[in-house]
This record gives C-alpha cells, structure tokens and sequence, in this order.
C-alpha cells in the first residue's frame, strides 16, 4: 500500500474477520485473521491485474484479453481439489452481499449488477447451472 494507492479492506470486512476468528484459541485467531488479510490482499490484486489486462487495447482483441483473464485467474487462482461442488446457498448469498454492499449507491440496479458480477467473478457458470 502506498499514499498513492491505497487499499485497505473495509471495516465491516475486517469486523467479519475477527468476529469469525473469535471463537477460536488465541493463537489460532491472530493466524487465521491475518491469513484472511493477506488473501484479500491477494485477490485485490489479482483483480486489479485482470481490470487492466481486459481494457488495455495492447493485449488483443477483446475476446483475446477475457481468455487471457479466465487463463490468469485459473492459474493464480486454481480450485482445491475436490471442489467441484457447487457453491452453497449461504456462499453465494456471502459473495453477492460483499459485491453489493462495495457498490457506492444501492438503490438501483448498478448494485444488484455488482453483486451478480461478484458471484459470476467467484464461481462462473457453476453458481447459476
């Protein structure tokens, strides 16, 4: 993080964070949170990189720079295995509130959309099939 860029997760992530760790030891917490930190961090980075690869007209066409995305996030991204299961109700409920929720004004659709995208983004055509 730099004064130029900064990102930072938000507060109600952060409080998600710690209040999900709580019921745990006091040394499994610290390591859990900070797991889930640097994850984040992780991630908002990677969709950083994959923001910028899909609109720089220097990658190819259109239809060239989403494969070159799905291709990126498969590999920095890869699924464990065994996680071929689709997401549960409460995953997806969990993963579309998050995106809503990141969206500046709720009260139209752009906030539905963000939450839609954000389910889309963490499990593609498995979370609709």
């Amino acid at each position: 993080m730099t004064q130029e860029h900064p990102v930072t997760p938000s507060q109600a992530l952060v409080q998600r964070w710690f209040l999900g760790a709580k019921a745990l030891p006091p040394n499994q917490w610290v390591i859990d949170v900070a797991n889930e930190a640097a994850q984040w961090g992780a991630d908002t980075e990677l969709e950083a990189c994959c923001a910028l690869v899909e609109v720089d007209p220097c990658c190819g066409t259109k239809f060239q720079r989403r494969i070159l995305v799905k291709k990126l996030r498969e590999a920095r991204r890869p699924k464990p295995r065994g996680s071929d299961k689709r997401p549960t109700d409460r995953e997806l409920q969990e993963v579309y509130l998050e995106g809503y929720y990141s969206c500046k004004d709720r009260n139209g659709p752009d906030a539905q959309a963000a939450g839609l995208r954000a389910v889309l983004n963490r499990w593609g055509s498995e979370a609709v099939n």
